[in-house]
């Protein structure tokens, strides 16, 4: 259910998801979900630095966070979407847009 929401652009509360792993840390179901989702983020923003576009909208698709930001730069998928030379198929950004993408989200240096 957590997944489902988070997927769906739903913001993630943190502390409330820190109180509901350790309460939930037995269960298996729980280990596969929190790591199904960490890696399809770090594959999200590794798909949209490498412009593998078909990668990035499956990723969105199934699981992975538009607020996720790489840690260094604080850039979101969106940022590197906009950023590239190669234009971004409208289709993925409208996803990323339907799944509430944050359009003056800044990164380190506080660009949007």
């Amino acid at each position: 259910m957590v997944q489902e929401l988070v997927s769906s652009g739903a913001y993630c509360n943190i502390d409330q998801l820190d109180k509901f792993i350790k309460s939930n840390m037995d269960e298996p179901e729980t280990h596969e979900m929190i790591l199904s989702s960490v890696s399809a983020n770090d594959n999200l923003i590794a798909a949209m630095k490498a412009l593998d576009w078909e990668e990035a909208e499956s990723l969105l698709e199934k699981s992975a966070c538009v607020h996720t930001k790489e840690l260094l730069t604080q850039r979101t998928p969106l940022h590197f979407a906009c950023m590239q030379e190669e234009e971004c198929p409208w289709g993925l950004m409208s996803l990323m847009i339907s799944k509430k993408a944050d359009l003056l989200g800044r990164d380190f240096q506080g660009w949007t």
